[in-house]
């Protein structure tokens, strides 16, 4: 019996690397494309994370077959199986924020002079800094390391954004 042509690992390596320019991607599109692209990788019967799982349990059905001819460890049928079953749950959960995904994905951007509402945290430390900015770095909060907070703080857009609002 021949081996099968190295055809299978390389398209295993494009995969691979496709998947990886797809994040690099992801991290600098705007929220509603992030939001339609993540959709299309969840989808459990067309995306990524559904074709990841029928591979998985395909691999699994494999290792049972080599398992039982004594060619794998039963672990290793087992772990797949598992894995398998655990990536099938995932993509159950996921599932259910489908619609809320592609609603995001099909929303309009928000114009440039609408700024969105800050979380309380961001505009906490926000405030600090400015507070700390104000008193000459003097503040209380420089005490035990909350300088390199405000500092941090001072340095995050949402936070300048703030400081512009506040000004």
């Amino acid at each position: 019996m021949s081996h099968p042509a190295p055809y299978p690992v390389s398209l295993a390596d494009e995969i691979t690397r496709q998947l990886g320019q797809l994040a690099d991607h992801l991290s600098q599109l705007p929220p509603p494309q992030a939001a339609q692209v993540i959709a299309r990788v969840l989808d459990p019967d067309a995306g990524v994370l559904g074709g990841v799982t029928h591979l998985v349990a395909t691999g699994s059905v494999f290792a049972k077959d080599q398992a039982e001819r004594g060619t794998l460890p039963a672990e290793v049928w087992l772990a797949l199986g598992r894995a398998s079953n655990e990536l099938h749950d995932i993509t159950l959960d996921l599932d259910e924020h489908q619609d809320t995904l592609q609603r995001v994905g099909t929303q309009p951007a928000p114009t440039a002079a609408k700024l969105p509402a800050l979380a309380p945290l961001v505009v906490r430390r926000c405030q600090v800094g400015l507070s700390w900015l104000r008193t000459g770095g003097h503040h209380p909060a420089t005490t035990a390391g909350g300088l390199s907070a405000c500092a941090s703080s001072l340095r995050a857009p949402a936070c300048r954004a703030v400081l512009a609002r506040c000004h």
